[in-house]
C-alpha cells in the first residue's frame, strides 16, 4: 500500500487536502504526514516517558541503520531520505521534548514538530503556514482547532495549505467534517472561488 493510499484510509480529509498539492510532492508529503501521526501516537499511547522514548528511538535507529524491512512506512521514508535531506534529528527532537510531559500538554508540544515538518516541506511559506500546520496537528490529535483568519498571502500558498485552511474552518463549523461526503465538493469550491 502506498503512503497516499494509507493516508486516504486513515485520514481522508488530509488526503483530500493533499490532492490539491503538486503531484510530484504528494508521495513525500503523505509519508511525512503518516510519520508525524506515528510519532504522535508514540506520545499518546502511554503516559510513561521511558516507553515514549523507546518508541521514538526505534525510528532514530531505523534511519541510522536502514533496518526497515517489514515496516512499509519506514521503507518508504528511507527511500525519501535517499533523495532528500529529511532533517530527521531536528524533526524528531520536537517529539522527544514532549516525552516527559502529561497529556494534553505533551500532544500540544508535538504541534511544534508539525510546524517544523511543514516548514521544511513547504520551503518556509511564512507564519500563516505555521498556524495552519499547528491546526493540522490538532485535527490529527483530536484537539480543539483554533479559528484562523484568511492569510493575506492565501493565493501564494501551496494547494495543500489552501485546502487545509478551508478544512480547518469547516472543522470549526462542523466537527464531524471527516465523515462529510460533501467535503470534496466544499474544498473544491473554496479553492476555486475562495
Amino acid at each position: 500500500m502506498s503512503g497516499l493510499d494509507a493516508l486516504k484510509e486513515d485520514h481522508y480529509p488530509l488526503w483530500l487536502c493533499l490532492s490539491f498539492e503538486k503531484p510530484e510532492r504528494r508521495a513525500l508529503w503523505a509519508d511525512m504526514l503518516l510519520f508525524a501521526f506515528t510519532l504522535d501516537r508514540a506520545i499518546a499511547v502511554t503516559k510513561e516517558p521511558l516507553l515514549r522514548q523507546i518508541r521514538l528511538q526505534w525510528w532514530v535507529e531505523m534511519f541510522e541503520t536502514g533496518a526497515a524491512k517489514g515496516v512499509p512506512l519506514a521503507e518508504r521514508l528511507l527511500e525519501h531520505a535517499a533523495r532528500h535531506d529529511l532533517l530527521i534529528d531536528r524533526l524528531m527532537q520536537h517529539w522527544f521534548d514532549a516525552c516527559d510531559k502529561d497529556q494534553p500538554e505533551a500532544l500540544n508540544d508535538c504541534l511544534d514538530g508539525w510546524v517544523y515538518m511543514f516548514g521544511w516541506l513547504a520551503g518556509g511559506q511564512g507564519k500563516s503556514c505555521d498556524d495552519i500546520a499547528r491546526n493540522i496537528g490538532r485535527i490529527a490529535n483530536h484537539l480543539e482547532v483554533k479559528p484562523l483568519e484568511k492569510p493575506k498571502n492565501y493565493k501564494s500558498l501551496s494547494g495543500f495549505f489552501q485546502a487545509a485552511f478551508w478544512l480547518i474552518n469547516r472543522q470549526q463549523e462542523s466537527p464531524s467534517t471527516a465523515d462529510d461526503k460533501r467535503l470534496a465538493f466544499y474544498l473544491f469550491r473554496k479553492i476555486l472561488f475562495g
